[in-house]
């Protein structure tokens, strides 16, 4: 096209004089500029992996990549800019992409300074030098949107995560919600809600993660949300937790001759401690320690639950007594502990009743009663004949 267009210039530029020659060119510079693009290193797109999805706001975002084939050692670029300045650069690494697979990357910007506007996120997967596919999102940060929700709290720990929503009077709304468990810049567990209805009253919304973790390491939950109505747009909350153990004592079981205990799971964190009983004497200070008994405990996760019981060498003596009960962690520390009172009576031994003088009798007594008894009938007999 510009080669055609520069021909006509050209013969046009011949049939004029000086002066218009001078115009003309002034003219041509500004429309080659505008009209004719500028080629630089061309770049190889390949159409077998895509950039499906992205999201980003001013604090985090993520990317959903797809491939129809098999890739190592990519790079995902993320760029943050603001009327063409470019603000902020991150660099995923990519390891694998199967084929036919999808992956999810997410990440987080620490632009300090921000003003109100609109910004740009884009995304772009190398392979060496060459781009394979990118993708931007343009939003708008700083004004206030018309929204129909109002985020009251958001919390996240190692089972799971949890927000209450309450809609603005008298403007109800659909909403779709998308859980993210995000370990480094990887998302390992996402699971989607939708058409959740916010109208009424507040609605809260948990997931539990069915991933396992790793104690004492650093995870984000992350919780992106689609409003329907009145205006379409997405938010999202971001909360870092660390992942430990934990488990609660319930159900209580004590008497003289051991306790027992049912243990539930509450963290994707295996507990792999065990419960140590403690029985105190007397039950206020100062005490001395009666029993200790200690049991291991099976592995558990959030949701499973197990009886864990201890039975004393011999039966505790009438009294008062202290019981502390504790789950102990894989690393020593306490994580549930109850305390209750074991109250043990003294043992009542059953008097044997008095034998009452009237109810004595002879030994043999009985057999001499049956032996007259025997004598009058025969002698009754050789009467009658």
């Amino acid at each position: 096209m510009c080669i055609v267009f520069s021909y006509f210039i050209i013969k046009i530029f011949k049939q004029l004089e000086d002066k218009m020659r001078s115009i003309l060119i002034t003219v041509l510079i500004l429309i080659t500029i505008l009209v004719c693009p500028v080629y630089g290193e061309e770049e190889y797109i390949d159409s077998n992996i895509v950039i499906t999805d992205l999201y980003s706001d001013m604090d985090s975002g993520d990317v959903t990549i797809s491939s129809q084939n098999d890739y190592q050692e990519l790079i995902l670029e993320i760029k943050l800019s603001k009327d063409g300045n470019i603000l902020q650069t991150k660099n995923i690494d990519i390891d694998q992409i199967r084929a036919g697979s999808a992956v999810m990357k997410a990440f987080s910007w620490d632009v300090v300074a921000t003003e109100d506007g609109g910004y740009t996120a884009s995304a772009s997967i190398y392979d060496n030098d060459h781009k394979l596919a990118s993708r931007n999102y343009n939003f708008v940060h700083g004004r206030p949107a018309i929204s129909s929700i109002k985020i009251d709290s958001v919390s996240s720990d190692s089972a799971g995560m949890s927000i209450m929503i309450s809609p603005h009077p008298g403007v109800p709304a659909i909403i779709d919600l998308n859980f993210m468990l995000v370990d480094g810049n990887d998302v390992i567990y996402t699971k989607s809600i939708e058409n959740v209805p916010i109208h009424t009253a507040t609605t809260t919304v948990h997931e539990e993660w069915d991933r396992i973790l790793e104690a004492n390491k650093d995870y984000e939950a992350r919780v992106k949300i689609d409003i329907h109505s009145p205006i379409q747009r997405t938010v999202s909350y971001l909360k870092p937790f660390k992942a430990t153990e934990k488990v609660v004592i319930t159900d209580v079981f004590k008497d003289r001759r051991g306790s027992s205990i049912t243990l539930e799971g509450e963290s994707q964190v295996p507990f792999e401690g065990y419960v140590r009983f403690t029985v105190l004497e007397p039950w206020y200070d100062p005490e001395r320690t009666v029993k200790i008994v200690e049991q291991e405990s099976p592995l558990l996760l959030s949701g499973d639950d197990e009886t864990i019981e201890a039975i004393w060498d011999e039966p505790l003596e009438a009294g008062t007594y202290r019981l502390i009960i504790e789950a102990v962690g894989n690393g020593g520390a306490v994580i549930d502990t109850k305390e209750t009172i074991i109250e043990v009576e003294e043992r009542r031994v059953q008097p044997t009743p008095p034998e009452d003088e009237n109810d004595r009798s002879i030994p043999g007594f009985a057999g001499v009663y049956a032996l007259i008894a025997l004598m009058s009938v025969i002698l009754i007999r050789s009467k009658k004949n």
